[in-house]
């Protein structure tokens, strides 16, 4: 025998009551997702922080004028030798080779100088130099405008790397997005290797001159 009462209905469980979402509700869901949508094609489309980092290239051979937004720089000579003089000491020795680059330099707009370069060898390896270096260093103070200066950047280098590198210069390593950046190929071939590693004469000291004034 049923336990109801007869003539009641049994009880039947409620279901909750869930709101149906409005229509401003459902927009503003809308705008959400295009909105993802929008930033991962951005992501897709736009050069990620790595590129737009990254300096203008101004590119250039060995004797040939290149204009960055500072000012002209001409890369004049390139030699190496496995001995470099220093000024107020005995020269320095490596077991590899110093490969020092002549270059000029001459600011327009404003006084400015080179502070920064780099080697990038033929094996991909990359040497940075800085004004405070001994074994790699550049030498190009700010000098004023329109005045041609008379620069070098000194690189101690793997003779066996050498054939097939070049040389970046700029005015500063921090925050290059709206400078400007030389690449010259410095045009050294295997039979340059052999002879600076043959040869006895360190190379000078490098100090930048006004030129004229040397």
């Amino acid at each position: 025998m049923s336990r109801h009462a007869a003539g009641r209905p049994a009880s039947r469980l409620s279901r909750p009551h869930v709101p149906r979402p409005s229509p401003a509700q459902l927009g503003v869901g809308a705008l959400v997702v295009a909105a993802l949508a929008l930033g991962q094609l951005l992501n897709q489309v736009l050069p990620g922080n790595e590129v737009t980092t990254r300096p203008f290239l101004v590119h250039s051979g060995l004797d040939d004028k290149a204009e960055l937004r500072s000012g002209t720089v001409q890369v004049t000579a390139v030699r190496g030798s496995r001995a470099k003089e220093r000024l107020a000491s005995d020269p320095l020795v490596t077991s590899g080779l110093f490969v020092r680059i002549d270059f000029t330099y001459v600011p327009h707009g404003k006084p400015s100088g080179l502070s920064y370069a780099e080697l990038h060898d033929g094996s991909g390896r990359v040497t940075e130099a800085g004004p405070f270096g001994d074994r790699t260093t550049i030498s190009c103070p700010a000098t004023q405008t329109d005045i041609r200066q008379l620069c070098t950047a000194t690189f101690e280098a793997d003779p066996l790397t050498l054939p097939g590198s070049s040389v970046r210069i700029a005015v500063s390593p921090n925050d290059q997005r709206f400078d400007s950046m030389l690449v010259a190929d410095l045009e050294i071939s295997r039979s340059d290797v052999t002879q600076w590693r043959a040869s006895s004469l360190a190379l000078p000291a490098g100090v930048a001159v006004v030129e004229g004034l040397s």
